[in-house]
This record gives structure tokens, sequence and C-alpha cells, in this order.
């Protein structure tokens, strides 16, 4: 009966028809049989997931993802639904992405000190506009946890990108003389703006101070990516490919979690 209850208000949410509500109903029946996750629990996911305007067929897809990035995370599902939702509305990310964005979001928080939460959070100030920049989501994920490392974690690391993003997209004259001195260029032959990799990789080489990086990235940016060039541009770019070579990692750790 709860579980019923839970779904009537997955196919409320959701606008579903009758027939869309039976096939969300048998799916997370199908999904509880063959995870850790029980059927409430999936219902539950479900249904952050309908409030965040995804329909039945985009639930009944996603799920399963959800499912994998729950066990990997060790949390509940309706927490992983929320977040990921969250990352991949932000990110502008299409349903079937989705598989391979919790690849990448489980192999940064299992290979630097930031977990699902964690990311969430930083996505959520830093994701729109390092979309709108044209800046990969491995890079913008090899950022945040390499920023992790540096005790820079969650709001303060997507605070902290998100205006280094800016500053970049519309520098001072104080920043445009800094960068004209140091012979770093931020932009391409199409006035797009460079990788933010290509760009530490120009600060780095050029020897830029701490000063520098303050007046460049401003209070709050400054130290983020001050830490970001102590750990080394070689050690972001080793991390960003270890990233975009995670596939099928949730899956693999979903299975250790459940045997």
């Amino acid at each position: 009966a709860s579980f019923e209850k839970s779904m009537r208000r997955v196919q409320a949410v959701s606008q579903s028809t009758a027939s869309e509500y039976r096939k969300l109903s048998a799916a997370a029946l199908e999904m509880s049989t063959r995870t850790e996750h029980s059927a409430m629990a999936v219902a539950e996911g479900m249904n952050f997931m309908a409030m965040a305007g995804f329909n039945a067929n985009q639930i009944m897809e996603a799920m399963p993802s959800v499912l994998q990035l729950a066990s990997a995370g060790v949390m509940d599902l309706g927490t992983a639904a929320d977040i990921t939702t969250n990352i991949l509305t932000g990110y502008g990310m299409e349903i079937s992405e989705l598989a391979a964005a919790n690849d990448i979001l489980v192999s940064a928080m299992t290979g630097a000190n930031v977990d699902l939460v964690g990311l969430g959070e930083s996505f959520k100030y830093a994701g729109p506009l390092a979309k709108a920049a044209g800046i990969e989501f491995s890079e913008t994920a090899a950022m945040i946890a390499l920023m992790g490392n540096a005790g820079i974690q969650g709001s303060m690391a997507g605070t902290s990108l998100r205006q280094a993003i800016t500053n970049l997209l519309n520098p001072t004259k104080q920043a445009r003389d800094i960068m004209d001195r140091l012979g770093v260029k931020t932009r391409d032959s199409n006035d797009n703006l460079l990788s933010m990799t290509e760009i530490l990789r120009q600060l780095e080489d050029a020897g830029a101070s701490a000063s520098d990086m303050m007046a460049l990235f401003g209070q709050r940016a400054g130290p983020a990516m001050s830490a970001l060039l102590g750990q080394g541009v070689d050690e972001l770019e080793k991390f960003q490919q270890r990233l975009e070579d995670s596939e099928g990692l949730a899956t693999r750790i979903e299975a250790m979690m459940v045997d």
C-alpha cells in the first residue's frame, strides 16, 4: 500500500498516464529485486526525477544509472537521484549521457578528496557557466576534484570555479595587462575561450606569481586556481584522462557493493 501510494505520487508529479504508471511500478519492483535498494527507495528516487521535470520514459531510462550511483556513493536513492538530476540539467546533458557522467563522478570521488554530495554542490554553482563557456564535463569534474584535495570543496569549489570562468570571460583592465605581460592567451582564433587546462598551462609556464593569480581571478577564485597550479597542470591533465577512461566504473563498483 505504501509503495502504491508512492508510485501514485510519481504518476501525479510526472503527469503519467495509467499505462505509464503501470510500467513505472513494474520497473521499480523489477529494479528492487536485482539491486540492494527496496521498492520504496526506488519509488522515492523516481519521485525526485519526476520533480526535476523528467517524464515516465526518461525516468525508466535513467533509473538504472541512478541506482548504480547510489550504490557506488553509499547513499540513499533519493539523494542520488536529486544530485544526478541537478548535475544533468545544470550541464545541459541528455539522459543518454547519464551513464558516462556517472562513471566520471564515481571516478572523481574514488580518486580525490570529494564525495557525491560535494560534487553536486560544486556543479550546482559552476556547471551552467562551465557548459556555456564550452568547458568539457570531465575537465570541470577534474578541476573540482583536485580543488577538493586542497580542502576547497562543495559550494566553495563551485563558486570559485564560476568566478574564475567569469573573470576569464570578462577580464578587468588589470587582468588584461597581467596576461599581456605573461604572454597568456585565453581565446582561440574564433574568439572562443580556451580550455581551463590550457590557460593554466600557460600561467604555469609563464611563472605566474600568487599576486598575479589573485589579480587575475579575484579574492575567492585566486586561491583555488593557485591550488590547481600548486598540484601541477600535468596532474590535472592526468586526472582528467583518468575520468575520461572510466567507462563502466559505476557498474563494476555497484556489482562489488551488492555481491
